[in-house]
C-alpha cells in the first residue's frame, strides 16, 4: 500500500499562538456530503463552558479541499449522518451548566458517617459525591456523582440536543436523544478559586464518533471523565470509552459495552498516572468485527503531555472487546475511515501528526506510520524567540487534533491544525489545514 499526501490548504486562520496558545482555533472536524466538503472549526477556550454552537465556524469545499468558502449553522445539517429509515441527524453542542450555588451533602468522603445513605437529592442540592481527585494542572476538584442521585432538574438535562430532517423533507427540527445507561455518571468540575463548579456537557459524540453499523443500527461512542460501574455505581478511577447504541434511528442510546482501562506499567511506565481511555474512533472491518483506536493520555492526573494510543477489536457486535494493545507510541482524539478500495486509514498524534493504513480485513495489522507534522521540537517557527527550554506547547506547535473522512475510492481528506502556520505577511497564526490522503494498492 502506497500512501501519498497532497498540498496543504487553508480553511480559515485565527490569532498568534503569542496571543492565545490553546484551545481556540482548534478541535476541527470535517464531513462529505457526496458532494462537497464540510468542515467545524471551535473557535472558543478549551473549557466546557465554551463548547456550545456560538464558539463554532463553518466551512465547505466544492473542489476537495482546495478552497474554502465561509457558511453558517446551516452547514450543520448539511454534514448530518444520513440514517436507514433515511431520515438524517445531527447534534448541538451545549454547553456545561454552573452548579456551584448547589449544596452538597458531603464535600469530601471522608466526611461521610455510618448513618449517611446513598440517597437521591433534593432540589438544589447534589448528593453525596461517588468518587473524585484533584487536577494538579489548575486548582481544582473533579467530582463524579451517580446520576441516579441528583435531582430531577439536574437529571432531565442529561440528554443529547439533536436536529432530524426526516427523510422526504428539508427542515431539519430539534429534538432531545434519550440516554439509557444505568448509573451514568454525572461530573462535575469544582473551581473555588473563581466560585464556580461546570458540569461536563452531555453532547452527542463528544470525544468519538457517530456510525451507521452493518446491522443499521447506530453506534455512538463518547468517554465519561469520571466513570461509574454500570451494575452497581461503584466509582472506577479511570475513565472507559463508552459504547451507546441507537435501534431506533437515533432517538435512544442504550449503554451496549465499556472499554475499561486497566493500567499496564510493562507498557507504559506512566501508566498509572494516566487518565484511562477516552477519545475514540472505530471501523466496521470487512471480515465482521470492529476494531476501536483509543486515547489514554490526561496530563491532569500527572501523566506526560504525550501517551500511548491503544486500539481494540470486538467480534460480537460491540457486545465484548479484546484486551487493548499497544498501536502507537502517540495519540490523541484519532480519526479513522475506510475506502472502498479496501483500505482503512486512521489519523492521530501530539506530539507529531501521524497517517497509518491497514488493508488487513481484521484491522489488526497496520502499515508504518505517515509523517504529517513532525513530532521534533517546532518552538523555533514561532513569531518569538524562545529563550531557554520551550513548553510543551511551544514544542509542538498545534493542538495535534484531527479528524478524516473518506471522499472517493482510493482518497481521503484529512484536517488538523498548526499553530506556526505563516499569513500573507508572514506572520505565524493558527491555522487550519486539509490535505489530501491518496491510497494506491498493491
Amino acid at each position: 500500500m502506497k500512501i501519498t499526501l497532497g498540498e496543504q490548504n487553508v480553511v480559515v486562520q485565527g490569532m498568534t499562538m503569542e496571543e492565545n496558545s490553546w484551545g481556540k482555533y482548534q478541535f476541527p472536524t470535517i464531513f462529505f456530503d457526496g458532494e462537497k466538503l464540510i468542515a467545524r472549526v471551535h473557535t472558543g477556550m478549551d473549557d466546557w463552558a465554551d463548547f456550545d454552537k456560538s464558539n463554532e465556524r463553518w466551512f465547505y469545499s466544492t473542489d476537495e479541499g482546495k478552497t474554502w468558502i465561509e457558511g453558517g449553522e446551516e452547514l450543520r445539517d448539511v454534514s448530518a449522518l444520513v440514517l436507514p429509515n433515511g431520515d438524517k441527524l445531527s447534534f448541538v453542542p451545549r454547553p456545561g451548566i454552573d452548579v456551584y450555588h448547589y449544596k452538597e451533602k458531603v464535600k469530601d468522603l471522608y466526611e461521610l458517617l455510618p448513618s449517611d445513605k446513598h440517597e437521591k437529592a433534593e432540589s438544589g442540592c447534589l448528593p453525596a459525591c461517588a468518587g473524585w481527585y484533584s487536577q494538579w494542572v489548575y486548582p481544582l476538584r473533579f467530582s463524579t456523582y451517580d446520576s441516579e442521585l441528583i435531582p430531577d432538574e439536574l437529571r432531565d438535562n442529561m440528554y443529547f440536543a439533536q436536529k432530524r430532517i426526516k427523510a422526504g423533507e428539508t427542515e431539519a427540527k430539534e429534538e432531545r436523544g434519550e440516554i439509557v445507561w444505568p448509573h451514568m455518571p454525572f461530573n462535575v468540575m469544582w473551581v473555588d478559586v473563581e466560585k464556580k463548579a461546570t458540569v461536563c456537557p452531555t453532547n452527542g459524540g463528544t470525544g468519538g464518533k457517530v456510525k451507521v453499523a452493518p446491522d443499521g443500527t447506530v453506534w455512538m461512542t463518547v468517554h465519561s471523565a469520571g466513570d461509574l460501574d454500570e451494575t452497581n455505581g461503584a466509582y472506577l478511577r479511570y475513565s472507559s470509552v463508552v459504547l451507546l447504541v441507537s435501534e431506533d434511528n437515533g432517538r435512544t442510546w442504550r449503554l451496549r459495552s465499556k472499554v475499561k482501562y486497566v493500567p499496564d506499567t510493562s507498557e507504559n511506565i506512566h501508566a498509572v498516572c494516566e487518565g484511562g481511555f477516552n477519545e475514540s474512533t472505530y471501523e466496521f472491518m470487512p471480515d465482521g468485527s470492529v476494531i476501536m483506536l483509543m486515547r489514554c493520555n490526561d496530563v491532569c492526573h500527572g501523566s506526560k503531555s504525550w501517551s500511548p494510543m491503544y486500539i481494540t477489536r470486538s467480534i460480537d457486535n460491540g457486545y465484548t472487546w479484546e484486551k487493548p494493545k499497544l498501536f502507537s507510541q502517540y495519540g490523541v482524539l484519532p480519526g479513522s475511515c475506510r475506502l472502498d478500495c479496501g483500505a482503512t486509514l486512521a489519523i492521530y498524534g501530539r506530539p507529531g501528526i501521524f497517517v497509518r493504513g491497514t488493508k488487513d480485513p481484521s484491522g489488526m495489522e497496520w502499515e508504518d506510520e505517515i509523517v504529517v507534522m513532525t513530532p521534533e521540537d517546532r518552538s523555533h517557527l514561532g513569531n518569538t524567540k524562545i529563550e531557554g527550554r520551550p513548553t510543551f506547547h511551544q514544542w509542538v506547535g498545534s493542538c495535534c487534533n484531527c479528524d478524516i473522512v473518506a471522499i472517493s475510492e482510493n482518497k481521503a481528506v484529512i484536517i488538523y491544525s498548526d499553530f506556526y502556520y505563516p499569513d500573507e505577511t508572514g506572520l505565524k497564526r493558527k491555522t487550519i489545514i486539509t490535505q489530501t490522503v491518496t491510497v494506491e494498492m498493491d
